[in-house]
């Protein structure tokens, strides 16, 4: 939902995911007075590579010749290279389900993922 927090959270190793969540995970257990363990909250942003490729060939009759589909269609080579992660990966957290419960009643959560990210 929020642009500038994916961007913070895509494509970081899965190494710094984890060190983020243990941040968020800090803070709750600051903010709700109680221990959160390290593996009440999960957090999963897609990698840096693009994982979408168009490896079709289309034949164009005039020329008797097969070309890459992402020549033909500038939407598809736009999708597949530029806007496929603004239309499809999400950052997602997943929490344990009391844990979940507290934190979607929390207006400051995201705030709080946002500072973590930093």
């Amino acid at each position: 939902q929020t642009p500038d927090l994916y961007r913070s959270l895509a494509g970081r190793p899965y190494a710094e995911l984890i060190e983020v969540g243990d941040r968020v995970l800090d803070t709750a257990e600051r903010c709700l007075g109680r221990s959160l363990n390290a593996t009440d909250l999960l957090i999963d942003a897609p990698p840096t590579h693009k994982e979408v490729e168009f490896k079709v060939d289309i034949f164009h009759p005039k020329e008797g010749v097969y070309r890459p589909l992402s020549q033909v269609s500038p939407v598809v080579a736009a999708l597949a290279k530029t806007q496929f992660d603004d239309y499809v990966k999400r950052v997602r957290v997943f929490a344990e389900p009391t844990l979940a419960k507290e934190l979607a009643g929390r207006s400051e959560f995201v705030e709080w993922l946002t500072e973590a990210a930093r």
